[in-house]
């Protein structure tokens, strides 16, 4: 077992239900005396948050089968002697013949690896209560959708309670480079799916469960031609990218427009925010657009279309009225008029508004107007490292950056979940990608994007822009896992966390005080973007030094030091209510529970 899932075991129970309390039925029945390691999860159930491997008895050293069980999941899994493992699902849709014969990954018990009476009736009685397991959890219909906390309204939940962290990207438009490094837009549906899978596959198996996508971008846009033409074909096209993120277990928030000229050939900032479909002859500008008559319903006949294929879906994360809408006139009264307009459509789906990168001090009072409206579902906040900003804090560390607005929207006291729902950098006022991506082979932007907010009181992780600029050009999706190992099995809704910093002379500490567990992300104050890319010098490794940790509860039990670089755990001992940190470069995550 792997000592940074321990903080699980005492909270499983509560909450699970149905037929997931099943899986501790299992834990008790199988009297187990030895914990495994915990990997990365099947590759079939994908079992997420936190994995318990529970030894099967009656098998032998060189075939040894284990019971998985996480949150939300289980299946079994069997490691043999060469190292090489596989599953078999006990939790996908579907007949109880996905166990035996089993579906592609899985794996077929073997005549001679039966067990002795005794143990085969245990391990029969095992099998019948999982698929009894199974079968009332299916019962019930679709997966649950995900909702503001009811408990606990700064974190997000599933239908049945159990909490939802948000991990993942923005994936908004689907493009790529091509064979001569210029980018261009995918529409092909083939090579479009493919690619959305790729990107799915690289969240699914790092921990990620939730991404962005922009309706109005190429790929995905059903409005192609005319206003109030749609396509049954690329509404089809919509359908499968939802079926494939039912594949992988991943949600998105799913934005309905993102425009900000109707002129013809018109581009404000990038071809990407022309609306082609819209364009009006004779050419009219943006605002005369919106203020005729025609422009609000529209964009209230489009959102119907998507309600009546896709509002009863609960991979529909939420959706976003419009991409950024600072950038288009009159948008604080739209937002106000829209709001309630289109939650009417969406009634089981959360619905939430987008705001520019928070660079200028005007935009406090523009924030706080648009995430304290009641029907604007979250708190969400867009922010980059840029070195044309306004506000300095934009210029400085990624991680000092995303504190603030982290902090800035908390003190806004919206009364629901924060998201920092972009971030990256930019080039001076966001001419294009900054150019740090390209020096920034070991993602230290990408850690903090990530860390960062959770760590400050946000719902989930950062979510990075650039996707394909950065993050995949440079393969740095286990970022993405060294995050969800770093939560894992950890509920913030019970937790009740409250966020703290402290600052010291060579790290500062970013942290949530809980209940019964606190996380602390030691950040050093010597290392950054600027003098490892810029400045080209190592960071700094600090060895053996003290974290006081009085004023958290419960700080004499255990502690676990988690370093997301070398996917390393250390469990420490607390002496004198302080708890000595061998090692750390850049960063690591302290748990003491």
């Amino acid at each position: 077992m792997s000592l940074w899932g321990n903080a699980l075991e005492t909270k499983t129970v509560a909450s699970l239900d149905k037929g997931r309390v099943i899986s501790i039925m299992m834990f008790t029945m199988l009297q187990q005396e030895k914990r495994e390691k915990a990997v990365s999860g099947c590759p079939v159930c994908r079992p997420r948050n936190s994995v318990l491997f529970s030894p099967v008895p009656g098998y032998t050293n060189k075939q040894q089968w284990y019971f998985v069980r996480s949150t939300r999941r289980g299946c079994l899994f069997k490691k043999d002697a060469d190292e090489t493992s596989a599953f078999a699902c006990l939790s996908v849709p579907g007949p109880v013949s996905c166990l035996f014969p089993p579906r592609k990954k899985c794996f077929e018990i073997a005549d001679q690896e039966r067990l002795p009476m005794k143990q085969t009736c245990s391990f029969i009685l095992f099998v019948f209560l999982c698929v009894a397991a199974v079968s009332s959890t299916f019962a019930a219909g679709k997966p649950e959708f995900i909702r503001v906390s009811k408990e606990n309204p700064a974190y997000f939940e599933y239908g049945d309670g159990t909490p939802y962290i948000p991990i993942g990207v923005n994936l908004c438009i689907l493009r790529e480079y091509n064979a001569d490094g210029v980018m261009e837009f995918i529409d092909d549906e083939a090579r479009g799916l493919a690619k959305m899978e790729f990107y799915f596959q690289q969240l699914a198996k790092n921990g990620g469960n939730y991404c962005r996508i922009w309706l109005g971008s190429k790929f995905f846009e059903i409005e192609r031609t005319s206003p109030g033409k749609y396509e049954e074909a690329y509404i089809q096209r919509f359908a499968k990218v939802l079926k494939l993120a039912e594949k992988y277990d991943i949600r998105l928030k799913l934005c309905i427009e993102h425009y900000r000229t109707v002129k013809p050939g018109g581009k404000v900032g990038s071809e990407i925010f022309l609306r082609n479909a819209y364009v009006t002859d004779p050419p009219l500008s943006m605002k005369k657009f919106m203020d005729s008559p025609a422009f609000d319903q529209y964009y209230l006949n489009r959102c119907k279309v998507f309600a009546e294929r896709f509002s009863d879906n609960p991979y529909v994360f939420a959706w976003e009225l419009w991409n950024e809408v600072n950038c288009i006139p009159n948008f604080i009264d739209w937002t106000a008029e829209m709001l309630p307009r289109v939650h009417k459509m969406f009634p089981k789906q959360m619905v939430i508004q987008s705001l520019g990168s928070y660079d200028k001090a005007k935009y406090i009072d523009m924030y706080r107007k648009i995430v304290t409206m009641k029907d604007n579902d979250i708190a969400q906040v867009h922010r980059y490292l840029d070195p044309g900003a306004q506000l300095d804090v934009c210029r400085g560390p990624m991680d000092s950056l995303a504190a603030d607005m982290t902090a800035s929207l908390l003190k806004m006291n919206p009364g629901k979940p924060v998201l920092t729902a972009e971030m990256g950098a930019v080039q001076w006022r966001h001419a294009g990608p900054s150019e740090l991506y390209d020096l920034d082979h070991e993602g230290i932007l990408l850690h903090d994007v990530l860390f960062t907010p959770f760590f400050c009181g946000a719902a989930g992780s950062g979510h990075c822009w650039h996707w394909y600029r950065y993050i995949e050009k440079q393969n740095l999706w286990w970022h993405i896992g060294r995050f969800s190992k770093a939560i894992a099995g950890v509920n913030p809704i019970k937790e009740r966390f409250e966020p703290f910093q402290n600052k010291y002379d060579f790290y500062k500490i970013y942290g949530l005080k809980g209940k019964t567990v606190s996380l602390l992300w030691l950040r050093s104050q010597k290392d950054n973007w600027k003098t490892e890319l810029i400045e080209k010098k190592k960071p700094e490794t600090f060895r053996n030094f003290d974290v006081d940790i009085t004023g958290l509860p419960r700080p004499k039990n255990t502690a676990v030091l988690y370093d997301p670089w070398t996917d390393t755990e250390t469990p420490l001992k607390i002496v004198d209510g302080k708890v000595r940190v061998p090692q750390m470069t850049r960063s690591t995550v302290l748990r003491v529970q």
